[in-house]
């Protein structure tokens, strides 16, 4: 069949070596929108396993996945021949892997993307193989596997992180480490709390602001945004005023005020959580950082899941934050660590804001959820400044 650039690349990634001796496979691949490769599986699998890459959070979702599993079993998907060479990727991957199906996800398109390759048997799927294609995606690997290291000699408690179960400079393979009664969900429960508790408590430490590299990340996004074009897909006067306040909220702190960080997650979100009554396991740990001031993950899941997800305005959301911060569990860390709540929710706000300003500037595609963002944190940022700096409860 005809394919197209970034399926090539996909395919000479995975398949391709410098070997000479290679064969040849029947595999079944499932299309995105614009006809390239979603899912590809070998004609030998025996369940719709690449599922497992596939979050089912409502009826549409539901839907495509019972699609899915009727058009795998039918065996009405396209299929393509593909040589695997001795000493390529995948083949070096399965030679560790013996006696184990699999089947790969092709990732999202853009910088960040990478191949997933995710192992089963007996159709229970047990391991996640993850490949880059940029060099961006090979930073972001490496820093999760640095993550998952430095967790793995924590002790933390009723919690799942995953397993670094093999690595290279190609890839790494972690576990998969989502129980069969876990789900996703779309609000925080005491489990969240608890893992959030856990981790401050493990990894916290006190640095004067001014000394703070996350705080400096944040200035020079500002400084960026006050010297570069403005997207004209954006509003011009709305991202002036919104740089504008970005900079008189940081005004608003001390430099010579410590800020209590610790170790984030930093896409803490409902798609990379799984919940069940006694667990949470969290996963995709790419973006996670050190030094990032406490409640940082917390205001995350609430303001993506709020906007994106749930389509609520702000002074809902700032309700849902003030009645999460008194929840006993992180209210203890809170109150032990002496936690300055309006000074980390500036710093959160600030460098979210900032960051993806930037971001959007130079996109030359912009969805409809990116003006939800910015109109939501522009009342956000507008709300520090009318209280002062003092939008929560103490």
């Amino acid at each position: 069949i005809q394919m197209n650039k970034a399926d090539l690349e996909i395919i000479n990634t995975l398949f391709k070596s410098k070997s000479s001796s290679n064969s040849s496979k029947k595999f079944y691949f499932i299309q995105n929108k614009d006809k390239t490769i979603r899912w590809i599986y070998p004609s030998s699998l025996k369940k719709p396993s690449f599922l497992a890459f596939y979050m089912v959070s409502n009826t549409r979702s539901k839907i495509i996945s019972i699609l899915t599993k009727i058009s795998f079993y039918l065996k009405v998907n396209k299929s393509i021949q593909i040589e695997i060479f001795e000493d390529s990727i995948i083949n070096n991957i399965m030679k560790k892997f013996k006696n184990y199906d699999y089947s790969i996800f092709t990732g999202t398109a853009g910088i960040n993307r990478k191949l997933l390759i995710e192992l089963n048997q007996k159709a229970t799927t047990k391991y996640f193989a993850k490949i880059s294609l940029t060099n961006t995606s090979e930073n972001l690997i490496k820093n999760e596997a640095e993550t998952l290291e430095y967790l793995g000699n924590l002790d933390l408690k009723d919690i799942s992180i995953p397993r670094i179960i093999d690595k290279n400079s190609n890839y790494i393979v972690i576990d998969n480490i989502k129980q069969d009664d876990s789900v996703q969900l779309n609000h925080l429960t005491n489990n969240h709390f608890k893992f959030l508790k856990s981790i401050y408590e493990s990894t916290f430490t006190n640095i004067k602001l001014k000394n703070l590299d996350f705080y400096h990340q944040i200035t020079a996004n500002i400084r960026q945004l006050k010297s570069d074009f403005i997207n004209p897909k954006l509003d011009k006067n709305q991202i002036q005023n919104m740089t504008k306040n970005l900079s008189e909220c940081l005004n608003l702190l001390n430099l010579d005020e410590k800020v209590c960080v610790s170790l984030a997650h930093c896409d803490f979100t409902p798609w990379n959580i799984f919940v069940n009554q006694n667990n949470i396991s969290v996963i995709d740990w790419e973006l996670s950082s050190k030094d990032v001031p406490i409640l940082y993950d917390l205001f995350l899941f609430i303001f993506q899941t709020s906007i994106l997800v749930e389509r609520l305005d702000y002074q809902t959301i700032k309700s849902l934050i003030n009645k999460s911060l008194q929840n006993s569990i992180i209210n203890e860390s809170i109150k032990e660590l002496n936690i300055n709540i309006n000074q980390v929710y500036i710093l959160y706000l600030t460098s979210i804001v900032s960051y993806y300003l930037n971001k959007y500037n130079h996109q030359e595609q912009l969805h409809t959820q990116s003006y939800w963002l910015i109109n939501t944190w522009d009342e956000a940022l507008e709300d520090i400044l009318n209280t002062k700096g003092k939008a929560l409860n103490e």
